[in-house]
């Protein structure tokens, strides 16, 4: 699992030496590399937490409709590529990343009977 290049430097201020800090992650001993992977994904997840995995303000969104046109839920792409699926009243959930991820998750919402109509 990717950890974002943030996550990385948390992890690294909070697991290791400041005279090891700026060596290349593979330089590090295992024990150093999985502390700094470890505390970068828990950074990662709080920060996802606090802020609800909502898509940014001018993401593309297009609504996610029943066969009877009631609206269920938002497809997403934000600026960084990663697709959110987002359920009203509820934070939004990252279902992939690019536009394979997007197609794959049109299909599969298709196949429960949903449609992606457009905006």
């Amino acid at each position: 699992m990717e950890v974002s290049e943030a996550a990385r430097n948390y992890g690294r201020a909070m697991c290791l030496d400041p005279s090891r800090e700026g060596l290349p992650l593979e330089d590090l001993t295992p024990d150093e590399q999985a502390c700094v992977l470890r505390v970068g994904r828990a950074f990662e997840r709080r920060v996802d937490e606090a802020l609800g995995a909502t898509p940014p303000e001018g993401a593309a969104s297009l609504p996610v409709q029943t066969p009877g046109g009631r609206q269920v839920a938002r497809l997403s792409l934000d600026g960084e590529g990663n697709v959110l699926l987002c359920l009203p009243d509820r934070s939004c959930a990252v279902v992939g990343r690019g536009i394979d991820a997007a197609v794959a998750a049109e299909q599969t919402l298709g196949l429960m009977g949903l449609t992606v109509a457009e905006a």
